[in-house]
């Protein structure tokens, strides 16, 4: 981050298209009146909440007595605003490089000193149990959970848990956001579901390098996430539109080596609107034009697309046993904040003894190891979503995995996230 030519800076954090011009100039205003530079702007995804009516109707006071000199500590003002900012950052997928990295860095801090964060986050952080949030915390636990109520609807929520200043309400809504959570879960399973039968009905699996669907009757908000699992699901780029009202929203995701941007610019003139970057975009397209939109996204991509991409693991170091410890994974833990741009190391063991497996899950659909001599000394690795991989396990296995801590009733251990695991070559049979 530079640094300002004022000793204090600050950063304002909203969602330009969600925002109308006279409250960032109120803002910016209030803020420069105390002789605070603005650093950055960062986004919140918070849906479509216009800011200005909310605060019309709703936390006006609240909100700007916070700039207004009931605390006027220019550092309060900066550590009330660098965690959203830093939240901000790694939902929206920005490289942790840079003043990004910076931001995250600094965001992560005032959320672990507790003190001066917004009052909403540190009762949600509470809520989740989350003393030591990281990157990927914030990515894969804050990021949805705050995302979670615009997904269905009205991102309100949202807005009023991070502007919170009464305790009581902050517990509640941090609640409201846990449960609407897990109701978005279950949109994005009943989705994906419905949406991975029509695969093979509108696609020929065999041949086509993109796969394309269409539907109607589906509830809206998720789709990117569906989007993203099909892909996952068939290691290629996809794109996902739902018809509703005469209208068709959809959301495409695509692979490393395909930029869809550029894929969807050869249909332009098909669609009504449409934006992103190079592995997510969204569009707005008549559903008359669906066909010929498919069609030619088709043939695009298979131009640019001549194979279908093999799923990678890009290993970073081998470990050994011995080294499989907390203080290893203290070592790695300096080199925080990790996500886009920075991504957490991944590892590899080979001719790793296997001393217990389990299925756990509700549908018994994840796996659980214990990798080590003997159970006493071995380590716990789970692995998500990885129950077809246990049919071909033997006594020794190789594995993919992250290092990641288990906190169970005060004790914490360290624990293995996996990759990929596989029967060691060299290994022995059962």
């Amino acid at each position: 981050m530079q640094k300002s030519t004022k000793e204090e800076m600050v950063l304002v954090i909203m969602k330009p298209d969600c925002v109308q011009r006279n409250l960032v100039g109120e803002i910016v205003h209030r803020f420069e009146r105390k002789g605070l530079q603005i650093a950055g702007m960062k986004m919140v995804q918070l849906g479509d909440v216009v800011l200005d009516e909310h605060y019309k109707h709703h936390k006006e006071k609240d909100f700007f007595g916070s700039l207004d000199g009931r605390e006027a500590d220019r550092h309060l003002f900066y550590e009330r605003l660098v965690p959203l900012a830093a939240m901000a950052a790694v939902a929206d997928m920005m490289p942790l490089t840079g003043e990004n990295r910076a931001i995250v860095f600094e965001g992560l801090r005032v959320m672990r000193e507790g003190t001066n964060a917004p009052l909403g986050l540190r009762l949600l952080l509470e809520h989740l149990k989350l003393p030591d949030p990281t990157g990927k915390d914030l990515a894969f636990l804050l990021g949805p959970l705050l995302n979670a109520p615009g997904r269905l609807g009205d991102a309100t929520p949202a807005l009023l848990l991070l502007t919170a200043t009464s305790k009581k309400e902050s517990m509640k809504l941090s609640g409201d956001l846990v449960r609407m959570n897990e109701e978005r879960k279950g949109l994005v399973k009943e989705n994906f579901r419905r949406i991975l039968e029509m695969v093979p009905q509108q696609n020929d699996i065999e041949r086509d390098r993109i796969l394309c669907i269409s539907a109607e009757g589906l509830p809206h908000g998720v789709t990117g996430i569906v989007a993203t699992r099909i892909k996952n699901e068939f290691r290629r780029p996809v794109m996902i539109v739902l018809v509703d009202d005469g209208k068709g929203e959809g959301s495409a995701r695509s692979v490393d080596s395909l930029d869809m941007v550029k894929a969807v610019d050869a249909c332009a003139d098909l669609l009504e609107k449409y934006g992103g970057h190079h592995q997510a975009v969204g569009v707005t397209v008549r559903p008359e034009n669906i066909p010929a939109l498919f069609e030619r996204l088709k043939k695009t991509v298979a131009d640019r697309l001549q194979e279908i991409p093999e799923p990678e693991i890009q290993l970073d170091a081998e470990l050994k046993s011995k080294e499989l410890t907390l203080e290893t994974l203290a070592d790695i833990s300096r080199l925080e904040p990790f996500g886009k741009g920075n991504p957490l190391p991944k590892f590899a063991m080979f001719e790793a003894p296997l001393a217990e497996i389990r299925q756990i899950g509700d549908a018994k659909q994840h796996i659980r190891l214990r990798i080590g001599q003997n159970a006493r000394q071995a380590v716990t690795a789970v692995g998500w979503n990885m129950v077809d991989k246990l049919a071909g396990l033997r006594r020794r296995v190789d594995a993919a995995f992250e290092l990641s801590r288990n906190v169970w009733q005060g004790r914490t251990d360290l624990q293995l996230i996996l990759e990929d695991i596989r029967p060691s070559e060299e290994g022995p049979g059962p």
